[in-house]
């Protein structure tokens, strides 16, 4: 396995750490994301398993539950509103989908 090689030092192995998770997202939620709008049931739980693998599972449930529903709207954790810049919008739309997934499903 490359991780475990000796001649890769630990900068090295953050390094692959990252890039392997970079990859992962870029690829597996586009992905997910078309699989859980799928119509067979079988995809769909694909789709929520991929979004798991990329620890992202809540993502399952909020984006059809609660985006869809009331996207552009101020109960729709993911749209941002005018103005907010990016660090502010990423904390409230990654803890507000969490929470709203939660809440939907709950």
């Amino acid at each position: 396995m490359l991780a475990s090689n000796p001649d890769i030092g630990p900068a090295q192995k953050v390094a692959l750490f990252i890039a392997t998770a970079l990859f992962a997202g870029q690829i597996g939620h586009p992905n997910a994301h078309a699989l859980i709008h799928r119509p067979n049931r079988n995809l769909r739980r694909l789709g929520k398993a991929l979004y798991m693998s990329i620890l992202m599972g809540h993502h399952a449930s909020a984006h059809p539950l609660v985006h869809h529903v009331h996207c552009g709207t101020s109960r729709d954790p993911v749209s941002a509103p005018k103005g907010r810049g990016f660090w502010r919008f990423f904390a409230r739309a990654w803890i507000g989908s969490y929470r709203a997934g939660y809440a939907a499903e709950a």
